[in-house]
């Protein structure tokens, strides 16, 4: 059983707002004109209405139990079934289908799973497998955790050199982390938060972890973007005089972090 799928769905029609999201109510698409299968499309005489049957194609992809795959609980969906979704003559599709197929266009392509249409109706991973899709699955998985940025621990940050390591700074740490994951703004890398430190420890040369472990406190409790020492506590003040600008909550650029 043959089941069609859209070339690179992953790559072209997935995007970080929309991955968890379980039923699509629209869909990303390349704007792209000067591909060479694009032009060929647009250079035959129904290049327009082959265009607009890729459009429709992509939008019922995007809504299908596995997306870009062409395929419902009941199989592989035909011309047929591509018309009594969308409204298009069959005609369309039955030209558009191999067309886009075609080695010069190639942004269909055939998946031969005989044991697919039961093993979409009784489990998607089963059928995914079947359809030889979970790089797909994989690679949406890849792009996902990417943009959120790689999990790390506090054990991953190096301590300013002149400071002393520790378990309250760690736990600061640790917690100013947990905190900017939770605002869905993970640091990509310990070199994000290394940098964080130095900075407390430029500006607040005399106590630098404890002016770092207080505003981490202070700035969770207020739900900062960055970390902002508490403006109104009884700080020692900084030798550094940008000190005042740089931890400013109501400055343009914000505090660190």
């Amino acid at each position: 059983m043959e089941f069609y799928r859209i070339k690179d769905w992953a790559a072209y029609y997935e995007v970080a707002q929309a991955r968890s999201v379980k039923r699509w109510s629209w869909v990303a698409l390349p704007i792209k004109h000067d591909g060479k299968g694009y032009r060929r499309v647009v250079a035959r005489t129904d290049g327009a209405a082959m265009l607009g049957a890729w459009m429709l194609i992509v939008q019922v992809a995007a809504k299908c139990p596995i997306r870009g795959v062409l395929a419902d609980t009941d199989g592989p969906l035909t011309a047929e079934d591509l018309a009594i979704k969308t409204g298009v003559p069959a005609l369309v599709f039955q030209e558009a289908l191999p067309l886009f197929c075609s080695e010069k266009i190639g942004w269909l392509l055939l998946a031969d799973a005989p044991d697919a249409r039961s093993a979409l109706t009784a489990n998607i991973p089963d059928a995914m497998s079947a359809l030889e899709l979970h790089n797909i699955t994989l690679h949406n998985q890849t792009r996902q955790n990417s943009s959120r940025g790689k999990k790390f621990s506090a054990d991953d940050v190096p301590a300013p050199k002149e400071w002393p390591d520790t378990p309250e700074l760690r736990s600061a740490v640790t917690d100013w982390l947990d905190h900017k994951r939770s605002r869905g703004e993970p640091y990509k890398s310990p070199a994000s938060m290394t940098r964080l430190l130095k900075r407390f420890a430029k500006d607040f040369p005399a106590d630098g972890p404890a002016q770092f472990i207080a505003a981490v406190d202070f700035s969770i409790g207020m739900n900062y973007q960055g970390c902002f020492p508490d403006r109104g506590a009884k700080h020692g003040k900084s030798k550094s005089p940008a000190a005042a600008t740089t931890y400013d909550p109501n400055a343009p650029t914000g505090g660190f972090g």
